[in-house]
């Protein structure tokens, strides 16, 4: 551009690109600002301090150890047969007259009650024959005896007048050759035997007659009936089958090594004690019993000794007599969630599960089969909760529990739980302690 004296002049504009530079330098305050703040942020902010990682201690269940004698108890199957049973046969033919209102399936008779009468009226006249074939009998005693005396005087008699005349007779000899038979002493002993025979015929007729009544040889259930009033009997006829009712056998097999824990009964002592019991429906049916006998054979099936335990009173026919009912101790069992005892009677041919009370073990301790570890190992707490490790000798096992032996005390801590790491010394908490391990539950 000139102006007006020729002289050129330049004007300088602004550049275009200045506005440019500053957004861009107020971004880089703006960014250097932030980055600022933010190491500032970080620098100031307070550090955490790492702890140690706390170790939690398994929590374990423990039982109570006690150590002690202990009766070895042995679970066992068995099965309930008559201790006894009869036949019911008449050993007199004849009519049946009368028939026993409990003489029938499941029917309950006592020793002595008369059970079946057949006619006894060809007995009855037999009796009287035989009295007066003894009344006879006895007439010609007192007539043989009477000519005894009389052949007596006789023989005096004539004795006095053959030594009177002088005569040698063969009685001289001999005096008493002749006298027997002259003094009808055989005839005398022929009336006798005749008599005592006629005696036999009527005590055989009273016999007879007696055996018209038939009646219980023992306190019994009828298990089978076979008669009917008016049926004719003879004595191949089978009339009924009686069981007693007084005690039941159950019939138990046992392996041959466990028969010395079992007290067999010996001069007056009894056999172990046992218990037997069938689950019902409602409840549970138990008696006690005491081992009585050992089979003289072992059971041809699994080659074990067998034993009989008698259960006394099996129907509880004497209870129910006295009245000795406890409704209210069933009635509590229930309420705990026990078995309660059932009032139904043992019935007979059933299966039943019979637990019975061995020899006493000194110095065992009974626990419960879980808390036996490997290698008969087991894991006690010490005072300190620390984990000691025992090694124990089994003395005897069971279904739940076993006895063992060895350095365990009564009053140490028996560890139930499962540890899967176990190491000596380790720590361990203990939980709520249980009661010691019973010795009435099923053994084996």
């Amino acid at each position: 551009m000139s102006n007006s004296n020729g002289l050129q002049r330049s004007v300088v504009k602004p550049s275009t690109s200045m506005g440019g530079w500053l957004a861009a330098i107020l971004s880089l305050l703006v960014l250097a600002g932030g980055v600022g703040a933010a190491v500032a942020f970080v620098k100031t902010k307070p550090k955490t301090q790492r702890e140690p990682e706390a170790t939690v201690a398994p929590l374990v269940e423990v039982v109570t150890v006690k150590v002690g004698p202990h009766p070895v108890t042995m679970q066992v199957n068995g099965q309930v047969m008559p201790a006894e049973k009869v036949v019911l046969m008449p050993e007199v033919g004849g009519r049946v007259m009368w028939q026993s209102d409990e003489l029938v399936p499941g029917g309950l008779v006592k020793k002595g009650q008369p059970l079946v009468r057949i006619d006894p009226r060809d007995y009855a006249l037999a009796l009287k024959q035989q009295k007066a074939q003894l009344a006879s009998q006895q007439l010609m005693l007192q007539v043989e005896k009477g000519r005894s005396r009389v052949a007596e005087r006789e023989w005096e008699i004539y004795q006095q007048e053959r030594k009177q005349a002088g005569l040698a007779t063969p009685e001289a000899d001999d005096p008493d050759a002749g006298a027997p038979l002259a003094l009808r002493q055989p005839h005398v002993k022929s009336a006798q035997v005749a008599v005592g025979a006629a005696r036999s015929n009527i005590a055989r007729a009273k016999l007879q007659l007696s055996k018209t009544a038939l009646v219980a040889p023992f306190n019994a259930f009828v298990q089978q009936e076979n008669v009917d009033k008016g049926q004719l009997v003879g004595p191949a006829s089978q009339l009924a089958v009686l069981v007693g009712t007084d005690s039941f056998w159950v019939q138990v097999s046992l392996p041959m090594d466990k028969l010395d824990y079992v007290a067999l009964p010996q001069r007056g002592e009894k056999g172990s004690p046992a218990r037997v019991w069938v689950e019902t429906g409602r409840g549970r049916i138990e008696r006690e019993g005491t081992v009585v006998r050992l089979l003289g054979d072992l059971d041809p099936v699994g080659r074990m000794a067998r034993l009989l335990i008698e259960i006394d009173d099996p129907f509880q026919l004497r209870e129910a007599a006295a009245g000795q009912d406890q409704p209210v101790a069933e009635l509590s069992a229930a309420a705990e969630g026990q078995a309660v005892k059932s009032k139904l009677p043992l019935l007979l041919g059933a299966f039943v599960r019979v637990v019975i009370e061995g020899v006493e073990l000194d110095q065992v301790a009974e626990i419960p089969r879980r808390a036996l570890q490997p290698d008969h190992e087991v894991f006690l707490l010490g005072a300190d909760n620390t984990l000691m490790i025992e090694k124990v000798q089994v003395v005897w096992g069971s279904e739940h529990t076993v006895l063992v032996s060895g350095p365990l005390k009564t009053g140490q801590r028996l560890i139930l739980s499962t540890l899967p790491a176990p190491v000596a010394g380790m720590k361990l908490r203990v939980a709520e302690p249980t009661a010691a391990p019973s010795s009435s539950g099923a053994s084996q």
